[in-house]
């Protein structure tokens, strides 16, 4: 059965379907594998696989900004350059990026997901500011408090007592 629904997650179905192989999944598993996750963030977000849009920013090589800003990124080696890289493409994307300090620490899980797939990896973070930060621009270069404030009333929906946790480590969850 296994081999059997992995091949099904991956025949091309439209989204409903695949979203509902992956929750069967996750329920009988527990995880989702690995080697899955890629793929079902690509389908879930049903993201384009823009490469001559994102070809053409790489083409305008590293994004000078991005020398200080992935300095101080913790990740080293193959995984800071992959950082690297994928922090210049949103630079030359959008250049107020790049006074992000946090922008480092925010996409490095997402290339530890995508690894090599460098496209996948910046139209997931394109999708995650489209969707979730859509009026991060009207506190920028502060926090996105609208953002915030979502992921706080999720949060309190979700896991109550972990809110409830955070509430009495600070005075202020608004």
């Amino acid at each position: 059965p296994r081999k059997k629904h992995t091949r099904s997650m991956a025949n091309g179905r439209g989204r409903t379907d695949v979203a509902d192989d992956i929750v069967a999944l996750l329920h009988r598993e527990g995880v989702l594998p690995a080697r899955l996750r890629q793929m079902a963030w690509q389908r879930l977000l049903r993201l384009p696989g823009n490469s001559e849009a994102f070809d053409s920013l790489v083409a305008r090589g590293a994004h000078p900004s991005c020398t200080k800003l992935c300095n101080s990124s913790t990740a080293k080696g193959v995984a800071g350059m992959r950082v690297h890289y994928l922090i210049s493409a949103l630079a030359h994307w959008c250049p107020r990026i790049a006074v992000l300090s946090y922008l480092p620490a925010l996409v490095f899980p997402v290339t530890q997901v995508f690894q090599a797939n460098h496209l996948a990896a910046f139209e997931f973070v394109l999708a995650f500011f489209m969707t979730w930060a859509y009026d991060w621009w009207h506190s920028f270069p502060g926090p996105p408090i609208g953002m915030l404030l979502r992921a706080v009333a999720i949060l309190k929906h979700a896991d109550h007592e972990l809110y409830l946790h955070f509430q009495s480590l600070t005075t202020d969850t608004q």
